[in-house]
């Protein structure tokens, strides 16, 4: 297995499996492994999203905030899922409905691997528009999932839920500001830190039958 040194936790490409990514924790390898995204070269050191040509830094970023963050649906890791601590079914329906008429639309307006869309997503201000556009919807949707009943015995774990959601959605704003920067390095690193938030409050839903409200 290759060296990975003093390497930062992330997403990398396999050392046993050059067709896919795994894990790194910080100190080792996990279990866990994605597809190898398609815009990713191979011939750059270590994958480092870090490109000598700043188109495939974008296209880099955009998949790892826009595509990434948005599709968590289909490249969550399995991993085991948190106790269920929502019961209230009115409340559970209710954020379904909400979840779905927010989140369905933004899902289907993501680039598609592969597609002309997402081989060129366009330039940083470009994509810091399409960043801002899912912000706001997420704000919209978080808003609406804060005002609907729930049985207070619940109110405190909906709560950490949604300050999932605010730490996500704060590395939203965060990931545009960088990109109208120009900031590589920051946005770059921002994208890949907002899947940790999005990935837990996705492990919620899961669990609690909130399952069109996953990001």
């Amino acid at each position: 297995m290759s060296k990975v040194g003093d390497r930062a936790p992330g997403w990398y490409p396999d050392p046993d499996d050059p067709a896919r990514m795994r894990r790194w924790d910080g100190a080792h390898w996990t279990p866990d492994h994605r597809p190898l995204p398609s815009w990713y070269s191979s011939s750059h050191p270590q994958g480092s999203v870090l490109r000598r040509n700043r188109h495939w830094v974008i296209l880099a970023t955009v998949m790892a905030f826009v595509v990434l963050a948005l599709g968590f649906r289909s490249i969550q890791p399995k991993v085991k899922l948190p106790p269920r601590t929502v019961t209230d079914a009115a409340f559970i329906a209710s954020a379904n409905r909400s979840c779905q008429a927010r989140l369905v639309p933004l899902h289907n307006e993501r680039p598609r691997l592969g597609t002309a869309a997402a081989k060129n997503p366009g330039d940083e201000t470009t994509v810091a528009g399409q960043v801002d556009h899912i912000v706001s919807e997420l704000l919209a949707l978080q808003g609406e999932l804060k005002g609907l009943p729930l049985d207070a015995a619940q109110q405190a774990t909906v709560s950490q839920w949604m300050a999932d959601w605010d730490t996500y959605i704060d590395y939203g704003r965060q990931y545009a500001g960088f990109l109208r920067a120009h900031d590589i390095r920051s946005y770059s690193s921002v994208a890949q830190a907002s899947t940790t938030s999005g990935q837990r409050a996705n492990l919620f839903a899961q669990a609690n039958g909130l399952d069109d409200c996953k990001l």
